[in-house]
């Protein structure tokens, strides 16, 4: 009875640890979303039409989304130490590239184009796998070591560091770097870095008996049970700890054959879409607005502006993923299916784009970046739970990689339109492109993710009906 307790106690403070240390590797995973803080200066100093600075600040969400399938299946199958391995490598060798070309071309008169720009944009998608690597492990770690009854909760923790981590480096960079990109790109090679070096040694799963496995070998009734392992074939079974049923176990091309996945696919691209060319134009949304009031700000000034917006997005996205994780685990104790919160978020998005078309002046625009960062952060927080409702738990990091590719559609579309409507709207003063229009410069981007927003409210009304079948 004592050795009992003793390895209970023993798995708690594992899975506490495990838990604490995920939060930090997560809190370092999220710096894409800081590109905001710096890409203005880096397009300045680079002469980088808005639409090119839209295609830098995209390779960086392109190397997150689009990598998430693969180490999602390499966290799934692996465990995740490999995982912080290629997080620590790639994002070290990413910022510090993207540094080096930033000091490489101070002095530049001519837009840098060819070999330099491509190797811009290589060391941004480097840094968002390497994003994606420590992420990955940090949420699938957690999401194996809780309960059913508060895991929508503990993964929204999780998420919530995510997006909290644009909020950490943009403080750094106003507190402690303000006017200086090339010391804060540094601080950002080495302050995402460091943290996976710690997840290497201390985030291991400690399942919960409810994803014990057991595992039934062909031409043999009698089921071998033993440690839970995550990679099961055909023949393996989740047992629930309180009905034994049957647990869902979809993935891959039967997972991409389902209706379901590409409701949520297509969900998630419309919202996180809207969410990321918020995230990645924000900072040239506040310099408009400066720029219509003063054509020569003082630029620590115009940085102050810049960092308030990406902190608004940051801590709101934070709130808003535990927020939607508590509301969801809250309704669920009380009758109410999760699938319900979808739509929830979705009428959340579309209320933040309406405002964002009402904002004319710079002290104004942080009510839109909340309510946009609020909802941005609920689609992270709840969506993986379903995944897991849905499809199961046994591939879950694969699965929820999937659908992860969807940000890659709608966001690349709607970032690329916003810049080419801002470059629409600007001119040429000296090197440096500018719109001194305020609000006309974007506006006409927000009525496109007005409309997209729509369309995943409808799709999110859908999704409820179809959840029915889930029980």
């Amino acid at each position: 009875m004592e050795s009992t307790t003793a390895d209970t106690t023993m798995l708690t403070a594992k899975r506490t640890t495990a838990f604490l240390v995920s939060l930090l590797v997560s809190l370092c995973s999220g710096t894409n979303y800081v590109y905001s803080a710096y890409g203005p200066q880096l397009g300045r100093r680079l002469h980088l039409s808005h639409a090119m600075q839209n295609l830098v600040g995209l390779s960086g969400n392109f190397g997150v989304y689009a990598s998430a399938p693969f180490l999602g299946k390499l966290a799934d199958s692996r465990g995740p130490r490999l995982s912080m391995t290629l997080s620590f490598v790639l994002l070290l060798t990413g910022y510090l590239g993207t540094k080096g070309v930033y000091d490489a071309s101070e002095g530049n008169t001519e837009p840098v184009k060819g070999g330099m720009l491509f190797t811009l944009i290589l060391f941004g998608l480097l840094s968002g796998i390497g994003s994606d690597a420590g992420y990955s492990a940090a949420l699938n770690t957690v999401a194996k070591s809780f309960p059913n009854k508060i895991r929508t909760t503990v993964t929204g923790i999780i998420v919530s560091g995510f997006g909290l981590s644009a909020f950490l480096f943009s403080t750094i960079a106003h507190a402690f770097f303000p006017g200086d990109t090339s010391g804060f790109l540094l601080t950002l090679a080495v302050g995402t870095a460091i943290p996976m070096v710690l997840g290497w040694f201390l985030v291991r799963p400690c399942p919960y008996p409810e994803h014990t496995v057991r595992v039934t070998t062909g031409g043999n009734n009698n089921e071998e049970s033993g440690h839970t392992n995550f990679t099961p074939n055909e023949t393996t079974r989740l047992i629930h700890k309180n009905d034994h049923t049957q647990s869902p176990s979809i993935t891959g091309l039967a997972l991409m054959r389902t209706i379901d996945f590409w409701i949520l696919f297509c969900i998630m691209s419309l919202l996180t879409g809207s969410g990321i060319m918020w995230i990645n134009n924000v900072g040239l949304m506040a310099r408009a607005l400066v720029l219509k009031d003063n054509a020569s700000p003082d630029e620590r000034e115009n940085m102050k502006w810049q960092a308030l917006q990406v902190s608004t997005l940051s801590i709101a996205s934070c709130v808003g993923r535990i927020l939607i994780g508590v509301t969801a685990d809250f309704g669920k104790h009380r009758g109410m299916r999760r699938a319900w919160c979808i739509s929830l978020v979705a009428i959340s998005f579309l209320i933040s784009q309406l405002v964002g078309l009402r904002v004319q002046d710079i002290e104004h625009l942080q009510y839109a970046a909340m309510l946009v960062g609020i909802s941005y952060g609920g689609v992270f927080g709840l969506l993986p739970t379903i995944i897991v409702e849905w499809f199961g738990m046994a591939h879950f990091s694969e699965n929820w990689g999937l659908v992860s590719l969807s940000p890659l559609v709608a966001g690349n579309i709607f970032s690329m339109i916003f810049g080419r409507i801002f470059d629409a709207h600007s001119s040429y003063s000296g090197y440096e492109m500018r719109c001194l229009e305020g609000a006309r410069c974007y506006s006409a981007s927000l009525y496109v993710t007005t409309v997209a927003c729509l369309c995943a409210l409808i799709l999110a009304f859908v999704a409820v009906k179809r959840d029915q079948k889930y029980g």
